[in-house]
């Protein structure tokens, strides 16, 4: 059994992805990396059409996925006026590739623990709140991870204004790869909510106040599943 620690805060949209910040889900929960991951995968565009990047601030470049994982959402912000994209996927020789047009939906906050006591948070950081989203679905996911195991997936993404439009604005792309090794083992981890208190400075975390350890609760999470289950609460050591 894996050992870890979540902090409830705002919201990764992301599934799992690493296992230092694997305690996430599509709550207000610090989580939705990829583990293993290293780089920087703002691209600067290559044709000439496209003449703004976009920056792709999930998964890492050279990322190292797990092959039981559930589907990550990629996160990227794009500079240029697009208003859809398309996602291609392509494997190292390989000719078949896979497609998919993306609306590029905002990313959303994610739900909070009513029992934190923190208000109902509807406005987003201006940078989570420019952050465009794709989840490829089960099938695909599947079939990107299979034929990542020998050689990286690239997944390029480029922005296009107009539905009918053929010229793109903006491009990037990131490669990941998928381990031939499991996790193997559940992730046992403490959901711990973040509090502000009155008096602390803007952004400050404080101690939890002792009257709210009893909020922690030990979560149990097998990465192939899309959620975690609370096994122990009420705990007020």
């Amino acid at each position: 059994m894996i050992f870890g620690r979540s902090f409830k805060t705002h919201p990764p949209a992301i599934t799992l992805g690493s296992l230092v910040m694997l305690l996430a889900a599509p709550a207000f929960w610090v989580l939705g990396g990829v583990g293993l991951s290293s780089g920087h995968n703002e691209h600067k565009t290559g044709p000439a059409t496209a003449t703004q990047s976009i920056t792709i601030d999930y998964p890492l470049e050279n990322s190292i996925f797990p092959p039981e994982i559930t589907a990550p959402t990629f996160l990227w912000r794009d500079s240029s006026e697009a208003d859809h994209w398309v996602v291609e996927v392509s494997f190292q020789g390989r000719a078949d590739k896979i497609r998919v047009n993306a609306p590029g939906e905002h990313w959303k906050v994610g739900e909070v623990d009513p029992q934190s006591g923190m208000p109902d948070l509807t406005r987003l950081p201006a940078k989570e709140a420019a952050t465009r989203t794709w989840k490829p679905d089960a099938a695909t996911w599947a079939k990107i991870k299979s034929e990542s195991v020998e050689s990286p997936a690239t997944i390029a993404i480029t922005g296009f204004v107009g539905e009918d439009s053929t010229v793109a604005v903006s491009e990037a792309q990131v490669t990941i790869v998928t381990s031939r090794d499991p996790v193997g083992a559940p992730i046992f981890y403490r959901d711990v909510p973040l509090v502000t208190q009155p008096n602390a400075v803007k952004g400050t975390i404080q101690p939890l106040p002792p009257s709210l350890i009893p909020m922690i609760k030990w979560r149990l999470r097998n990465i192939a599943e899309p959620q975690s289950r609370v096994v122990m609460e009420n705990v007020y050591t």
